[in-house]
């Protein structure tokens, strides 16, 4: 299946927002506990690749910049399903620069999130510990080595919740 990886553009959130997996609306939601189009709002402050297959966007991932580390993204139409392998290989160069950069990487994943998980891992991520959302499970997955990590925590640095989560501390 052609495709192409470019720069994401003003619209392509618009149709992603529209045109949204299933199971990321329902990540966004667990996690932030507000609407699809307000959470891609809030992604468009942050630079963006975009996946183009058969002339529509299907990916959009990004990096969100956060104190002292990145936290890398990714939100799919169902035509994720059309590129996998490829586009695991074609982003890592992404990725890597996004490591240069920050040195450490981290987000929460929803477990019941595969095809996210299945990209994290690939890319090479390691899961660090399961979080709980209500009845919800996420994983925190990260990259790399983050300064000032306090033991006994699971690296949340200051703080004792999850950054961008409901707010509740981890068990």
């Amino acid at each position: 299946m052609p495709y192409l990886i470019r720069k994401a553009l003003e619209g392509d959130y618009d149709y992603l927002t529209d045109n949204m997996r299933a199971i990321d609306r329902k990540e966004l939601f667990i996690a932030h506990g507000y609407s699809t189009k307000r959470a891609m709002d809030d992604l468009r402050r942050y630079p963006a690749e975009c996946v183009v297959i058969d002339g529509e966007p299907a990916i959009l991932f990004g990096c969100a910049e956060y104190e002292d580390y990145g936290v890398p993204w990714m939100l799919a139409t169902e035509d994720i399903k059309k590129v996998p392998i490829t586009f695991v290989r074609q982003s890592i160069p992404v990725v890597r620069e996004w490591l240069d950069m920050y040195g450490y990487l981290t987000n929460f994943v929803y477990s019941e999130n595969a095809v996210s998980l299945r990209w994290l891992y690939a890319l090479g991520f390691k899961k660090e510990m399961d979080f709980p959302i209500g009845k919800h499970i996420f994983y925190k997955v990260s990259m790399g080595v983050k300064a000032n990590v306090r033991s006994g925590n699971g690296g949340y640095g200051d703080r004792d919740t999850c950054t961008g989560c409901s707010g509740e501390k981890p068990s």
